[in-house]
């Protein structure tokens, strides 16, 4: 599994959880750090990777587009991972 983190996540998710998910990666690193969302969501789905954010954006396009997505409202931050 692929990760891309958004924009509002820290680049140091990256290396912090490279043992688990190798070959992840931050918007900023991927040079979409401040390309609009659609943007984004075709570069995650082009290149195989699930969005982690912050951004309630994603999961409702996901919810339009009819993709996976996982919600977790337990954490004191909301976080969705959006398989595209």
């Amino acid at each position: 599994m692929r990760l891309l983190f958004d924009q509002n996540l820290s680049p140091r998710l990256v290396e912090l959880l490279s043992d688990s998910y190798p070959a992840s990666a931050h918007v900023q690193s991927s040079g979409l750090d401040r390309a609009p969302d659609e943007t984004v969501w075709n570069y995650a789905k082009e290149h195989g990777f699930i969005i982690v954010t912050k951004d309630t954006d994603f999961h409702e396009r996901s919810v339009i587009a009819g993709t996976a997505t996982m919600f977790n409202n337990s954490l004191p931050t909301t976080i969705s991972a959006i398989s595209c």
